[in-house]
């Protein structure tokens, strides 16, 4: 029952990410839902379908950012796994070290994203975008966990009853 939740969850984000968060955009931030939903999904969770949410999220960024498939695929891949591994060491309940996971974890991603796509295309400003683009979103990330959190143990609620 828990991958079909993961799985109702991810095409949910995907819808969300898609169509409505740019309204939640914040002096031009607009947080990243599908990263965000891999990164909780890696700290709560770790069974082999967060690992192919994560791949099809990646490749879904990678379709609405740019023309290249596999640079989001591989970095929220790799993201999950961290998260998978932070979550371990993590007191669950305490949500002041979840926030800063999520952000400490999106702030790798962004890192590994960047490099990736440098290795690729060459010309992309690094710490340019590092600072204009990865640490705000980041940030909110890190402010929007708190609800995140609490909408994930609500669906878990809602879905997983047995």
């Amino acid at each position: 029952m828990k991958s079909i939740s993961l799985g109702l969850m991810g095409f949910f984000l995907v819808w969300l990410h898609v169509s409505a968060a740019h309204q939640f955009s914040i002096w031009g931030v607009k947080p990243n839902l599908l990263l965000m939903g891999v990164i909780i999904a890696g700290l709560r969770w770790m069974n082999p379908w967060v690992l192919m949410y994560a791949a099809f999220a990646g490749l879904v960024e990678d379709t609405y950012s740019h023309s290249l498939l596999g640079v989001y695929g591989l970095s929220f891949l790799a993201t999950v796994v961290v998260a998978y591994y932070a979550g371990r060491s993590l007191f669950e309940q305490n949500i002041l070290f979840m926030m800063l996971a999520v952000v400490g974890i999106t702030l790798f991603e962004g890192l590994l994203a960047i490099t990736l796509l440098r290795m690729v295309e060459g010309d992309v400003p690094g710490l340019k975008w590092f600072f204009s683009r990865t640490l705000p979103v980041a940030l909110y990330h890190g402010a929007l966990t708190p609800l995140f959190i609490f909408s994930v143990r609500k669906w878990e609620l809602l879905f997983d009853r047995e």
